[in-house]
């Protein structure tokens, strides 16, 4: 732990990037009985999960082979609503509950109220869900209750700058790779935001879910939002604040915003680094495995069309208090989240803190799996 120091957040010592501690009784006979029932658990759910996510396979080609875009989004719905349910209730997930926030807790019978607005849930093609990212069963999730084109900020492949882009995919097996590892920055898949929004409604691919943090972290504090949903210095491109597209007064689909939490006991369902198939084992061994989905407010992610233009600096006000209204989502009666800014994990005469957060993360992974040597900032 002492060695990974140097990516911590400055201020709350928290390190976004650390795999939660797996909590293990120090019983030798408990250890033995849990043992045995955690490989018999594995046993059986990864090949029920396999066999569950093959039966993906049917629905994707009659989605392709329907002439009709309504019909072959609904075909794409049905499949995937009822696959990545089921396999989340293989791995554990028996009660997933999704609502809004209430003394930290979740309220399912306040979703829909007034007081929240229109319910995520109904997000119709090319409305904005900014969303956070803490694990690879976000996407699975996400895929059951809205079969989104997912979005990823991405870095200028020569400068290395955050841009107004980002990379997207339809796919849920890519983006699933895209958190579990670090994704090319593809050409072909990467479109300027107002572009992306656009085209989903266009072609009706469904709602656009846009991780602000570009990168997986453990759940114990949010990263700060690159763009397009941060501000940056410069740019002439416009990000959220500038596309008539998002809420407020407009007859633009609205933003909406969402916390996926995994309250536990023993084994966090949170993955940022480490290897995956390890962390799917533990995942199947547990007897039950806990979700929590929190819409924020809608006051809080909308944007008016009269604030359309913002500048940058602006910008930068209306991206802290999404985040903050994230942040008081993504809080449990036992956990406090923080917001954190990771350091690099290196010297300031060679990067410093000016790294963005998915370079850290590169850099933090490298050093967890031993093929670097983390450095004293």
């Amino acid at each position: 732990m002492e060695k990974f120091r140097s990516f911590e957040d400055p201020t709350t010592g928290i390190m976004p990037f650390m795999p939660p501690p797996v909590v293990v009784s120090k019983n030798p006979l408990f250890r033995l009985v849990r043992g045995i029932f955690s490989l018999a658990f594995t046993l059986i759910r990864l090949p029920l999960a396999t066999v569950a996510l093959l039966l993906l396979l049917p629905g994707y080609i009659l989605a392709m082979l329907t002439p009709v875009a309504g019909l072959r989004r609904m075909v794409v719905r049905v499949t995937e609503g009822f696959v990545c349910r089921l396999i989340l209730l293989i791995l554990g997930f028996f009660w997933i509950p999704a609502g809004s926030a209430r003394k930290n807790t979740v309220t399912v019978s306040k979703g829909g109220s007034k007081k929240t607005g229109t319910w995520p849930s109904r997000a119709g093609a090319g409305t904005v869900i900014v969303a956070s990212l803490t694990s690879y069963l976000d996407i699975l999730y996400l895929t059951f209750r809205f079969s989104p084109v997912y979005a990823f900020p991405v870095l200028d492949p020569t400068t290395g700058a955050t841009t107004q882009s980002v990379l997207w995919t339809r796919s849920l097996f890519t983006a699933v790779r895209y958190v579990c590892s670090y994704y090319p920055a593809d050409k072909s898949q990467i479109q300027d935001i107002a572009t992306l929004v656009e085209s989903s409604a266009k072609n009706n691919f469904g709602p656009i879910v846009l991780f602000a943090e570009g990168v997986s972290s453990n759940g114990r504090g949010i990263l700060p939002f690159l763009p397009p949903v941060g501000p940056s210095e410069g740019s002439s491109s416009s990000g959220l604040e500038g596309s008539p597209w998002v809420g407020g007064d407009s007859a633009a689909p609205p933003c909406f915003a969402l916390i996926i939490r995994y309250p536990c006991k023993n084994f966090s369902p949170s993955y940022s680094v480490g290897s995956f198939v390890w962390h799917l084992f533990n995942l199947c061994s547990q007897v039950y495995n806990t979700m929590e989905v929190v819409f924020v407010d809608e006051r809080i992610s909308e944007l008016k069309a009269s604030d359309q233009g913002l500048a940058p600096s602006t910008r930068g006000a209306w991206a802290e208090k999404l985040r903050t209204g994230m942040l008081d989502a993504a809080c449990t009666q036992k956990v406090k989240v923080r917001a954190v800014v990771p350091r690099s994990g290196v010297t300031n005469q060679e990067a410093g803190s000016v790294l963005p957060t998915v370079k850290v993360k590169r850099l933090f992974a490298d050093a967890y799996a031993g093929r670097t040597k983390p450095k004293a900032a």
